[in-house]
């Protein structure tokens, strides 16, 4: 009863005014915008012609996302001192995910696997738009699927890869992540994340050179088989 106490009075002193939470019914809506700051992402969503502010941990949306979520904490006058901006109404929610485009929105199944705190799925890349540029491997490059099947050898080592940029998310964790694709491999090793300091656009065919890391978990759900950490982009 002491630990309910304190970490309801907890609650109040950081974000404000805790309103008992609703029946955790699933709700829906579309992404307008985003905003990272701090440990949260802010997300406006239009539901059902009614704006609605969610806050959750670092999540990777787009404007346009059809997102599920469930639960949640109401808080009123919650002040973001990152964003210098006060919520009337904000929902704190720990169960969202993103609702793939072939499935309507409400139709799935959000306990368990498909609601995770804080965690959206790994979610296949668009088809790859039109680039900039060839992709034809230089000397010294290594494909996708390469990378995958030989992850155990190569982990900790500075690998250089081409491919596609399919997807761009800035400023998540302090850094830009990249998803790319070359045409190798077989899903769901087809794909790879790569963070950056560096700015890319959709559709460029980037050369980019980092460290390689396996069995990333990152808290909040977020686990990652591979990546490229911290690199170099080139043409």
């Amino acid at each position: 009863m002491r630990s309910l106490l304190l970490c309801l009075l907890t609650g109040l002193l950081l974000f404000g005014t805790v309103i008992p939470a609703p029946a955790a019914d699933i709700r829906s809506g579309v992404v307008v915008s985003t905003a990272g700051a701090g440990q949260y992402t802010y997300i406006e969503v239009d539901e059902q012609g009614q704006t609605v502010w969610l806050a959750a941990n670092h999540l990777e949306l787009e404007p346009g996302d059809r997102i599920e979520f469930a639960g949640g904490v109401p808080m009123t006058g919650f002040h973001s001192k990152e964003l210098d901006k006060t919520f009337e109404n904000l929902l704190m929610v720990t169960k969202i995910r993103l609702v793939p485009p072939a499935q309507e929105a409400g139709t799935g199944a959000m306990p368990g696997d498909d609601l995770h705190r804080g965690l959206l799925p790994e979610q296949s890349p668009p088809a790859a738009e039109a680039g900039t540029g060839e992709l034809i491997r230089k000397e010294g490059e290594i494909s996708i699927a390469d990378l995958f099947e030989r992850r155990a050898e190569l982990a900790g080592q500075m690998v250089t890869v081409r491919g596609r940029v399919v997807k761009v998310s800035a400023n998540i964790l302090g850094r830009t992540w990249l998803t790319l694709t070359d045409d190798t491999g077989a899903a769901p090793d087809n794909v790879l994340r790569v963070t950056t300091s560096d700015t890319a656009v959709i559709g460029q065919v980037l050369s980019v050179r980092g460290t390689v890391k396996t069995d990333v978990d990152l808290g909040s759900g977020y686990r990652y088989k591979l990546l490229v950490d911290e690199a170099e982009l080139g043409n």
